[in-house]
């Protein structure tokens, strides 16, 4: 892409403050917010690297390809104990049609079908979690993919950038969603191996989830304070640059949004 038009006789500080992937990424959003009335402003200096790569990023990104590793097998020894639970599938059709029976139902006044929508929720939480292995597969490598970006990424980004910021919440989130599935599989199985293997891959998330966050709020704290102490022409230019890329994101997420709702 020619970026003389964006540039002009000013340096491209954005190729030397980014890496490659991170550029690529201003630049498709310059190209789309301009398409949409947005423009976002170059950087008018090069952002401030870390004095030497941080270590603990790189070390939280190895340790946790191994937990993942860990994680997915014990998914798969999880799978062995669920099928020994729900051995029986084939009788599930005749179990909710007993269930659901109108003579059943008039006699328990309805409450015969609990049983069954339970029993029905139950398999479907089977289904689910049969997709868990290439979730995982997929978010352990975009996690790992994100620690070593977060190892060596500018002052400015993590302090101010909309990645980092993004990177927190989806941490937090997954962390939520993880106690609440880690609560209900423990209401709804019996099996003291299955507990036992989802009792283990829940700790492998929270040690490896939750450590990389307390790491990223850390570093994100020293970073803002850090950030303070910039010129006031450096901190604007960021400030301004970062909000555009917000905004570009935030008019791709409505316009997804929108076509998303007319397709339905």
């Amino acid at each position: 892409m020619d970026n003389s038009d964006v540039y002009g006789s000013v340096p491209d500080y954005e190729k030397s403050s980014y890496g490659k992937a991170a550029y690529r990424r201003v630049q498709r959003l310059r190209r789309k917010g301009r398409r949409r009335g947005i423009e976002v402003p170059p950087l008018g200096y090069e952002l401030t690297k870390t004095e030497k790569p941080r270590i603990a990023f790189w070390i939280v990104a190895i340790v946790s390809a191994v937990i993942f590793v860990g994680i997915i097998v014990g998914i798969f020894l999880l799978y062995n104990e669920l099928v020994k639970f729900f051995s029986d599938l084939s009788s599930l059709g005749d179990f909710i049609a007993v269930l659901f029976d109108p003579e059943t139902l008039g006699v328990s006044l309805g409450l015969s079908a609990l049983p069954g929508i339970l029993m029905v929720m139950v398999y479907l939480l089977v289904l689910v979690l049969i997709a868990v292995p290439v979730v995982a597969a997929i978010y352990f490598y975009r996690f790992v993919r994100d620690a070593f970006y977060m190892a060596k990424c500018s002052k400015e980004e993590f302090a101010k950038g909309s990645q980092i910021s993004s990177r927190i919440l989806g941490l937090i989130t997954v962390l939520l969603t993880a106690v609440v599935l880690f609560i209900v599989l423990l209401a709804l199985i019996d099996s003291s191996g299955a507990r036992l293997c989802i009792g283990l891959i829940f700790a492998g998330i929270v040690v490896a989830l939750g450590g990389l966050l307390a790491l990223i709020i850390v570093e994100k704290v020293k970073a803002n304070k850090w950030f303070e102490t910039l010129d006031e022409d450096k901190k604007q230019n960021y400030l301004a640059h970062e909000k555009a890329l917000k905004a570009v994101k935030r008019r791709l997420r409505t316009e997804k949004s929108f076509w998303e709702s007319l397709g339905k």
